[in-house]
């Protein structure tokens, strides 16, 4: 790969202004292996240089403390840092997976490295915390998209692959090992909340929002709209309908959920169309006796995008099927589904207990069914406490009035299904059955779920 300003280079016999190239075989001092061959007060760090309110920095793994950062001309004198030792392989970090890329090294093609600077601009975001503090930037879509290409496309495949692990894993019977009630994420809503520059609104958006966890790193979709399917966003309704996830969203304290956003306003020609939101995002949790309600709010150079997340913990995944057994459902008749999952929740704002999760909602639209008569819920996941109950609202309206409304109400189980009695709408009769599985956090590689191998015995 040819040098760059502020970029260094691995293994090459020449250097440019702003570029330094290194081997692998000296020392800091203090007795820090680098991979660099030169030698310098308060230590070297080795990877992409972007320069932020006058700092320099190296990919994520720059020193500040004492130190100096390659491709800078200056040089701070300070206290030799200690050796950090870097996370277990497989462990992602905020800075630890762009270190662990660091130190193989920027072997790769000039192509890749002008993929990962495109739309850079764009990509741009603040991170607003669950109780609204500030969080430092974590990576770039387009740094972490070559982060994962390196440490994981060997094993999950491509980066735009989703995710092949599907709900309803251990229903027949529990496994013998590797599976158990588990913290997961429940996604309830996804709201354009603030436009910015000479953005209004109403908008017609398309694109992607999907969340990746640590059981394959694939993407698991929870909106997905072509330009030719556009969603309206508006003040009266600016909130996404969100389709996904396909599975229950895995959760742990070493490594966070990462949110991928990738959304985009049509414009009235194709050269017209603009990013509303193109970032990625960590969602990290503690250690929790209960579940809580979190909300994070992501702001990129359009938009501000506010996710509303339940971390839950402890729990099984349950999968909802609603088939229609006799009647139909009346053209002009609106037909909400909804689902509440309670547990051990905190006596606090911060509950999950009174947010529902929307199935469905046929809007101005003639509820449809399929010729067994099931109905295509948007969603159908939803993740519950293994103590809680999981409640599901069935609703009928007309120009705004409630003309009838049913609920469900499940105890959670480990396996199974449970199915509900008739439900006696007027005009129709239906039947709910809920799946029961529990959740496993065991890595499935994309190959031994295309084989089958060991998914349902070992994982």
């Amino acid at each position: 790969m040819s040098g760059r300003k502020g970029v260094v280079k691995v293994g090459g016999s020449s250097s440019r202004e702003g570029v330094e190239k290194v081997a692998r075989s000296s020392r800091r001092d203090g007795g820090e292996k680098v991979a660099g061959s030169s030698r310098r007060d308060g230590g070297e760090t080795v990877g992409r240089s972007s320069r932020r309110d006058g700092v320099e920095k190296v990919g994520v793994s720059s020193r500040r403390e004492g130190g100096e950062t390659v491709g800078s001309s200056s040089k701070k004198k300070g206290p030799v840092p200690r050796a950090r030792k870097l996370p277990a392989p497989g462990v992602i970090s905020h800075d630890g997976c762009m270190r662990k890329m660091s130190e193989q090294g920027w072997e790769e093609k000039d192509e890749k490295y002008d993929e990962c600077e495109k739309n850079k601009e764009e990509s741009e975001w603040i991170e607003m915390g669950p109780f609204g503090e500030i969080v430092n930037p974590w990576q770039t879509a387009s740094q972490f998209r070559c982060q994962w290409d390196r440490l994981w496309s060997g094993r999950f495949g491509s980066f735009e692959d989703t995710t092949l692990i599907p709900p309803m894993r251990f229903t027949e019977k529990e496994p013998q090992f590797g599976a158990s009630p588990k913290d997961t994420l429940q996604f309830f809503s996804v709201q354009l909340c603030r436009t910015r520059g000479n953005l209004k609104l109403p908008v017609d958006v398309f694109g992607m929002v999907a969340v990746r966890d640590y059981i394959d790193r694939n993407r698991n979709i929870i909106f997905n709209r072509t330009r030719d399917q556009c969603q309206t966003l508006s003040r009266e309704d600016p909130y996404l309908v969100l389709t996904g996830p396909t599975r229950a969203v895995m959760a742990r304290v070493s490594d966070p959920v990462v949110i991928e956003v990738e959304l985009t306003v049509k414009g009235t020609t194709k050269s017209e169309d603009k990013y509303l939101s193109f970032l990625v995002a960590p969602v990290t949790i503690g250690n929790r006796s209960e579940s809580y309600l979190l909300n994070y709010s992501f702001t990129s150079k359009l938009s501000t995008l506010e996710f509303k997340i339940g971390h839950i913990v402890s729990s099984v995944e349950a999968t909802i099927s609603v088939t229609v057994i006799d009647g139909s459902w009346p053209s002009g008749v609106r037909g909400v589904f909804a689902a509440l999952a309670t547990g051990s929740c905190p006596e606090s704002t911060n509950s999950i207990d009174d947010e529902k999760i929307i199935l469905f909602d046929s809007g101005s639209k003639k509820l449809s069914v399929t010729c067994d008569g099931k109905l295509e819920l948007w969603r159908r996941v939803v993740s519950v406490e293994s103590t809680g109950n999981l409640i599901v609202y069935v609703e009928a309206l007309h120009r705004g009035t409630k003309l009838t409304g049913k609920h469900m109400a499940f105890k959670a189980s480990r396996v199974g299904k449970s199915e509900s009695d008739i439900v006696n709408m007027g005009f129709c009769k239906m039947k709910l059955v809920v799946t029961w599985s529990l959740i496993s956090y065991y890595p499935a590689p994309r190959n031994s779920v295309a084989t089958g191998v060991k998914l349902e015995a070992g994982m």
